[in-house]
């Protein structure tokens, strides 16, 4: 099926080091024992399409103003996900669940337009992926607890975002499974920086 984002199957893109691994709260959430797996990986292009793409991409049709948790995603940003999803350089990174699975492989019964379309896709705003990470951090992994004070959460979350977005130019989407690898408490967002056209993938998952 033809679809405006067709392009983004070829571009070429690489991993990028954007400091988030050094951040605090990376670095203490990255102790949690998973029985999943837990990463973040950011990624860019030399192609100048990409920034004209990821600036193109429809908002939701609610005011985030709107004093709900989560907004749906419009069907637009998640043909964009799927294509993203889909593109062959992305294969070349180290993007895994386990030893034989792939973070990238989209189940069959979500793998095409229509169907992935039916998944939910939320996005978000800084104050409530704020909000978001909080609840998460604080979940813990099936093993740890999270034994970090409430205080000092909020600013390592705070400075995580702002290493993310250093202008108010940004995506947020928390994205549902698509692969069928769901154990448990499986999370992932996307964070697009649409300023520096860079992507990142934030996931985890942890299952008893």
């Amino acid at each position: 099926m033809e679809n405006k984002y067709n392009k983004i199957l070829d571009i070429e893109f690489k991993e990028v080091d954007i400091g988030l691994e050094k951040t605090e709260f990376i670095q203490e959430y990255s102790k949690l024992s998973f029985n999943g797996f837990f990463f973040v990986k950011s990624i860019e292009s030399e192609n100048t399409e990409l920034k004209s793409y990821l600036n193109s991409i429809h908002k939701p049709l609610e005011d985030f103003d709107i004093n709900i948790s989560f907004q749906s995603a419009s069907i637009d940003a998640k043909d964009f996900i799927f294509n993203l999803i889909k593109n062959k350089s992305l294969k070349k990174l180290s993007l895994s669940f386990y030893d034989e699975d792939d973070y990238l492989t989209i189940d069959s019964k979500y793998d095409s337009f229509e169907n992935f379309r039916k998944l939910y896709i939320s996005e978000l705003n800084k104050i409530k992926l704020q909000k978001r990470l909080y609840q998460i951090a604080n979940e813990g992994s099936i093993y740890d607890k999270w034994n970090i004070s409430d205080r000092l959460t909020s600013k390592m979350i705070d400075d995580f975002i702002g290493n993310l977005f250093d202008n108010n130019n940004y995506r947020i989407f928390e994205l549902s499974d698509w692969n069928g690898f769901d154990m448990g408490w499986y999370v992932s967002f996307l964070f697009i920086n649409l300023e520096k056209s860079q992507i990142t993938f934030f996931a985890k998952d942890d299952y008893d």
